[in-house]
């Protein structure tokens, strides 16, 4: 069932794949719907990297400016209070980057699922393609369970970074005019 389709975009595509048996969608239409998952699923993982990226930065100068020698002597002659923000910031910085790992592992895993379907074409594929990927062989429970962990590390991602955010700021402000 090999077809030949040109893209909006102009791409051409060669479609191996079988269609559901209820679709009602023609070939133009499967194909910008395609296109608008693939345009949203960018966007959704941008929006990820982006959590990942700035809690990695915000961790690099933190370390970067604040392990000196002459601001770790101010540290610690610093109040309490200060030191407080610095371990509270960099504590929820760094849980918030797990969860955005974690969120954004979980999230491949959900999407491949959505995108290939039937569970078992996908598991004779990727036997035949020699290709060893174990999220298709979790059972429901384990789906469920995942699916749970998944929507919590969404929120815990941002709540974490938020806060710990917040910290940062506070402790620099402290820190700064000490």
């Amino acid at each position: 069932m090999n077809k030949e389709i040109i893209a909006p975009n102009g791409n051409n595509k060669n479609r191996n794949g079988i269609k559901p048996p209820n679709c009602s969608l023609d070939e133009k239409q499967e194909i910008q719907v395609s296109e608008r998952f693939k345009f949203l699923w960018d966007n959704y993982t941008k929006i990820i990297n982006l959590c990942i990226t700035l809690s990695v930065g915000t961790l690099l100068i933190f370390a970067n400016n604040i392990f000196t020698k002459d601001n770790i002597e101010k540290l610690k002659i610093a109040d309490d209070l200060i030191r407080f923000y610095a371990i509270a910031s960099i504590l929820l910085i760094f849980l918030g980057l797990l969860f955005a790992i974690l969120w954004r592992i979980l999230s491949q895993i959900y999407m491949e699922k959505e995108v290939f379907g039937n569970k078992k074409v996908i598991i004779q594929y990727l036997k035949d393609a020699e290709i060893y990927d174990h999220s298709y062989k979790f059972e429901e429970n384990r789906s469920k369970f995942k699916r749970r962990v998944w929507i919590f590390a969404q929120y815990a991602t941002f709540f974490l970074l938020f806060f710990g955010w917040l910290f940062f700021m506070l402790f620099i402000l402290n820190f700064l005019w000490m």
